[in-house]
Parts: C-alpha cells; sequence; structure tokens
C-alpha cells in the first residue's frame, strides 16, 4: 500500500510539471506575439514619417480583410475589394529598411 501511495505522488508531481511547462510555454508564446504586434505597429508608424518610400510592392488590405488569392476578402461578411499597395522598402538616413513578404517582418537591407 505504501508503494502505491508513493507512485501516485510521483504520477502527480510529474502531471503537476508537464502543467506548468504547458502553462510558461503558452505565456512565452504569447508574449512573444504581443512583442511582434507591436514592433510591427512601431515600424508601420514611424517610417512613412521619418523616411522616403523607395518602392511599394507590399500587398495590404483595410482592417477586417485579408489576402485570398490576389484580393481583399472578408469572410465572415462575405465581401471582397481590390489590394492595396503599401510601401515595401524605405530609406532612412543611412539604412535601408525592407519588408519580408515571407515572415511580414521589416528589416534592415544590408
Amino acid at each position: 500500500m505504501h508503494i502505491n501511495k508513493f507512485r501516485l505522488a510521483i504520477a502527480i508531481l510529474v502531471l503537476a510539471a508537464v502543467i506548468l511547462g504547458l502553462m510558461y510555454h503558452q505565456i512565452s508564446i504569447t508574449a512573444n506575439a504581443v512583442k511582434e504586434k507591436q514592433e510591427m505597429e512601431y515600424y508601420e508608424s514611424w517610417l512613412p514619417e521619418n523616411c522616403v518610400c523607395l518602392e511599394k510592392e507590399r500587398i495590404k488590405c483595410t482592417d477586417g480583410f485579408e489576402v485570398i488569392n490576389g484580393l481583399c476578402k472578408n469572410e465572415i461578411q462575405k465581401t471582397f475589394t481590390n489590394v492595396m499597395k503599401a510601401c515595401s522598402e524605405y530609406k532612412c538616413s543611412d539604412e535601408n529598411y525592407v519588408f519580408n513578404q515571407e515572415n511580414k517582418k521589416w528589416e534592415i537591407k544590408k
């Protein structure tokens, strides 16, 4: 009987450790997503005000729409509209910022 209680205690500790590990991982993912969104919002406001647009190749939709097959679609409202061309490269003093279409982030051009 003593061995069964010991095994149960070990199983509970392992389960608690797994649950805590998953919670920590979820918090970490959420924190990274918030950080990336804040960074993107910063660049979206700072670059147009402080730099010169060199190229407009970035496809963008208005709020509530997403690019699907070359159109801006709103799946909830069942509507679509044309895409907008936004600046994809800015020249800022000594550096150029380029929008990476694959990871949807601004990067410094080297």
